[in-house]
């Protein structure tokens, strides 16, 4: 009986065995669309992350704006230290844009140009 059992067992197994390949490719599948979410939440986490710096950013300006707000002259200084650093910041960010869409080195100089022709 012993003998029988794990003769048994065995032919169950094999049979066992291949539905488990069966559902190993369903499965693979299924891991294959979870890779391409995994793509998508990672975007999702780097954008979160970009605009979390930004505000980060933003809130040290107000907070050093605050510090030196002291006198009338201060205030007006800090005022367009602030207007300063949130348009250099806004630069950066669109030549980082223009970095990602294309980057060839004639885009690079007008971009050059344009701040040039913004700041000076």
């Amino acid at each position: 009986m012993y003998y029988l059992a794990i003769i048994n067992g065995y032919d169950n197994d094999s049979n066992d065995d291949d539905d488990d390949d069966d559902d190993d490719d369903d499965d693979d599948d299924d891991d294959d669309d979870d890779d391409d979410d995994d793509d998508d939440d990672n975007r999702d986490n780097y954008i979160n992350i970009i605009i979390k710096t930004t505000i980060e950013m933003t809130i040290i300006i107000i907070k050093m704006m605050m510090i030196t707000t002291t006198t009338t002259t201060t205030t007006t200084t800090a005022t367009v230290m602030m207007m300063m650093m949130m348009m250099m910041m806004m630069m950066m960010m669109m030549i980082m844009m223009m970095m990602m869409m294309m980057t060839t080195t004639t885009t690079m100089i007008m971009i050059i140009i344009v701040m040039a022709e913004i700041y000076f």
